[in-house]
């Protein structure tokens, strides 16, 4: 998933084309220019696909709503291990 290090709007051109970058760079850190629409590799260099970073950066987002019933479990338990140990520290009656 790439990182969005910068937006870049001030209008400043971006750099040149560096005619794909590095082959083995995997274009983890991207600048976004506003201004032109583009998207470039920080490493790199290379321009990317503006579509493939946000697809690439949206798969690498948990769904919304992903583990709400894993919360809601464990606030249960919580409360349960609170009651027993309340129950615990309460005076017996002799």
């Amino acid at each position: 998933m790439a990182e969005i290090l910068q937006f870049e709007s001030t209008g400043r051109k971006p750099p040149a084309d560096r005619s794909g970058g590095k082959p083995d760079c995997a274009h983890r850190r991207v600048v976004a220019y506003t201004a032109y629409r583009t998207v470039r590799c920080a490493l790199c260099g290379a321009e990317l696909d503006p579509f493939d970073v946000l697809v690439e950066m949206f798969k690498g987002a948990p769904p919304t709503g992903s583990g709400q019933g894993e919360d809601r479990k464990l606030r249960r338990e919580i409360a349960r291990r609170r009651g027993i140990q309340s129950a615990g520290d309460k005076p017996s009656r002799k």
